[in-house]
């Protein structure tokens, strides 16, 4: 996973929901 703003948020979901 990447913490890069909106790039963890978009491989966020694949390991939970919000």
């Amino acid at each position: 996973n990447t913490s890069d703003g909106v790039l963890f948020w978009l491989d966020l979901p694949l390991t939970s929901t919000l």
